[in-house]
């Protein structure tokens, strides 16, 4: 089953989920998805949750490091932050990845950080 992005707004941040098996060249286009989203949305905290049972090939280190970099630099109309909450099953492998994507969003000025705790991903999201 390929990747599905859903998203739905509430109160206080927009929610995208993102589930199926993702292979090489998804991880750009998940995030390019969102992105066009975000430019048609005033919302400035967004959570993005992988939903349990998901799987992930290996990730191209250059894909995770060109999306990071794209998402510092191609600015929208209002600031946002992002927490990337991963289920509590993802493997250690792509939780290195995410990570690393983080380090290098975080390095061009994106607020971005990886989680794998719901509740901590929120406690940091909606923090101002």
């Amino acid at each position: 089953m390929p990747y599905i992005l859903t998203y739905t707004e509430n109160t206080d941040y927009l929610h995208f989920i993102f589930s199926g098996n993702f292979k090489t060249g998804d991880f750009s286009n998940i995030w390019h998805e969102v992105h066009s989203c975000l430019c048609t949305h005033q919302d400035e905290k967004i959570l993005i949750e992988e939903k349990p049972g998901s799987t992930a090939e290996t990730l191209d280190t250059l894909e995770i490091y060109e999306t990071a970099k794209f998402l510092a630099t191609e600015k929208l109309e209002h600031p946002i932050k992002v927490a990337l909450l991963y289920s509590d099953d993802v493997s250690a492998k792509t939780l290195k990845q995410a990570r690393f994507g983080e380090t290098v969003a975080i390095n061009r000025g994106f607020r971005l950080r990886v989680f794998i705790n719901r509740a901590d991903a929120l406690a940091w999201l909606c923090k101002d």
